[in-house]
C-alpha cells in the first residue's frame, strides 16, 4: 500500500527525490479532483509499498504549477528518483495510475 500525502511546495522537491513517486495536483474546487479521490486511494491501496502519492493544491502551489505547466486539472506526474518518467491529466482508471508507478 502506497502512501497518500498532501505536501505543499516547499516540500515538493524532498518528497520527489528518492524512490516512485506520483504528484497529483488538484484543486478543492475542481470536480474531477474529487472524483479522482477514490480513484487515487484504490491505486494507493493496490501500489507498491515504497510508492508514495502526493496531493498538492494549484491554489497554493501556483508557480510550481506554472513550471510543469499544469493548465487543468487533476493532472498527475511521476517521478523515479527525481527525474520525471509520466505525465497525464484528467480523470483516470486505477489502473492507469497503477501503470505510471511502475
Amino acid at each position: 500500500m502506497a502512501v497518500i500525502r498532501d505536501i505543499k511546495a516547499e516540500e515538493f522537491g524532498k518528497t520527489i527525490a528518492k524512490g516512485r513517486v506520483m504528484v497529483e495536483f488538484r484543486a478543492g474546487w475542481c470536480s474531477y479532483c474529487k472524483i479522482m479521490e477514490a480513484v487515487v486511494e484504490q491505486a494507493a491501496a493496490a501500489a507498491p509499498a515504497d510508492a508514495v502519492i502526493a496531493r498538492i493544491d494549484v491554489d497554493d502551489a501556483q508557480e510550481l504549477a506554472t513550471k510543469y505547466e499544469v493548465s487543468t486539472v487533476p493532472a498527475f506526474f511521476c517521478f523515479r528518483d527525481g527525474k520525471l518518467t509520466a505525465e497525464f491529466s484528467g480523470v483516470q482508471t486505477k489502473t492507469k495510475l497503477l501503470d505510471a508507478l511502475k
